[in-house]
């Protein structure tokens, strides 16, 4: 498991929880990024649900859940790996097939990609109070 600090901008959000979410979504993206990962999509929703981030990474198309977690006092109470249920998983597997059968065709068309394996990852970010990113921890093959 690795473990990177990483400080950036705080973006503007009227509902903090969003903005938690939107600033953990941004800088797991970042960090996925600087650590050789095509970024594929980010955000995809459907009335079922969200699949946070979906990258590729040497050869495996991986679908990422973010989680974030405001420390209080410099400390987070409890993992948010713990909150990535059985019934978390199974709905992110529901997207993922969703999401190879509609949107995987196009994206090949687009690009020459070969995919050997698919991988489920899960990524925490600890916030301060002030949004600042204080760690983020990165699981492959979280499920």
């Amino acid at each position: 498991m690795a473990v990177k600090v990483v400080c950036m901008e705080t973006t503007r959000f009227s509902d903090r929880r969003g903005r938690v979410g939107q600033t953990a979504e941004a800088a797991v993206g970042r960090y996925l990024a600087d650590a050789g990962w095509h970024i594929v999509a980010r955000n995809v929703r459907w009335r079922e649900g969200e699949i946070d981030l979906i990258g590729i990474d040497g050869g495996a198309l991986v679908f990422v859940e973010v989680k974030a977690l405001v420390a209080r006092n410099g400390a987070a109470p409890f993992s948010p790996f713990e909150s990535i249920g059985v019934r978390k998983q199974q709905r992110i597997r529901a997207l993922a097939r969703r999401w190879l059968v509609d949107e995987l065709p196009r994206l090949r068309g687009d690009q020459k990609m070969t995919i050997s394996t698919i991988r489920f990852d899960a990524a925490v970010v600890t916030l301060g109070p002030d949004d600042r990113v204080l760690s983020i921890e990165h699981l492959s093959d979280a499920f």
